[in-house]
């Protein structure tokens, strides 16, 4: 028994000859000579070591095993034809995957949606698999090629294998609760923190945020009482602000969503913070180019909207 071989090209040539029972037919279809397609379809079904076709005084029938070759190989140039498709697309960057890790607050920044929801529009063909994770989780993770890309506050410089671009500049605000005596003030001196209880991140996930805030603190000449720490979620972190558990330095772009808390500015204390599209650099896929090319568009467009209002 043969092994059963068969290019697509034949298998096409079958599927014509099926379709139009009458090889001279067939073969006018396909633009070949008639006895080189009658001695192709002999030879397949040497091949498959079936008989495909009865042989009548007016042309050709289908038999039971070329009905079901013809459903086959129906399906088989449809999928050929559909992975060839695939191919293009994916080698183009129209279609494909991104692994993609975002800052829990990221969500809550107009550029994070504009640059989704832009890219999403452009590239339907394109599958995000998404996760929540913290900055340094998200360098570890792309380092060791377990993302595409993340949206991470950047508090220092990038390793080398990594690159990035800004797509916002955030500051940190004292957070506290509404009835806290200092709650309506327009700003607040350090001396007025050295005894407050502070509620903070998980120190050991978030290592660079707390070195950076904590120098901040010193610069500004206290240091924090920390009370409650181990968080890494900042919706839990509101949580206990709002009760009055303790204080905390969170991002001032939470005061787009009206939390719950105040956010009041510290004197002398000046923390600012960057978030980054980050990805491996040199190792981008044709999809990841088309995405960080429309991220940097989007944000490139946001700063010139804001350039425009700015003007009088």
């Amino acid at each position: 028994m043969s092994n059963g071989l068969v290019n697509l090209r034949t298998v096409r040539h079958f599927v014509v000859v099926a379709e139009e029972l009458n090889l001279h037919r067939a073969a006018e279809r396909l633009g070949i000579a008639q006895p080189a397609l009658s001695r192709q379809i002999k030879i397949l079904e040497e091949s498959l070591d079936v008989i495909l076709f009865e042989r009548l005084p007016r042309g050709l029938r289908l038999t039971d095993a070329g009905r079901r070759y013809l459903r086959d190989g129906r399906n088989l140039l449809s999928m050929s034809l559909q992975a060839s498709r695939e191919a293009l697309l994916v080698s183009r960057g129209f279609m494909g995957s991104i692994r993609l890790g975002f800052h829990e607050v990221a969500h809550r920044y107009d550029v994070f949606k504009d640059i989704l929801s832009t890219f999403m529009k452009q590239y339907e063909d394109v599958q995000f698999s998404f996760r929540t994770m913290s900055s340094q989780e998200q360098i570890d993770a792309l380092l060791r090629d377990q993302l595409d890309a993340g949206f991470v506050y950047v508090w220092n410089e990038l390793p080398p294998q990594l690159q990035g671009h800004r797509m916002r500049k955030d500051s940190y605000l004292l957070a506290l609760s509404r009835d806290h005596p200092l709650a309506g003030a327009d700003s607040i001196d350090t001396e007025d923190l050295k005894d407050e209880p502070f509620i903070w991140v998980d120190r050991s996930r978030n290592l660079a945020q707390t070195n950076s805030l904590m120098t901040a603190c010193a610069r500004a000449g206290f240091v924090p009482k920390i009370v409650h720490d181990g968080f890494n979620s900042e919706a839990s972190m509101l949580s206990l602000i709002s009760i009055g558990a303790g204080l905390a330095f969170l991002p001032s772009s939470l005061k787009e969503t009206d939390p719950p808390i105040a956010l009041i500015p510290v004197r002398g204390f000046d923390v600012g913070v960057e978030l980054h599209l980050v990805f491996r650099a040199g190792a981008t896929t044709e999809v990841m180019n088309r995405f960080i090319e429309c991220a940097k568009s989007v944000v490139e467009e946001g700063e010139t909207l804001s350039a425009d209002a700015a003007r009088p």
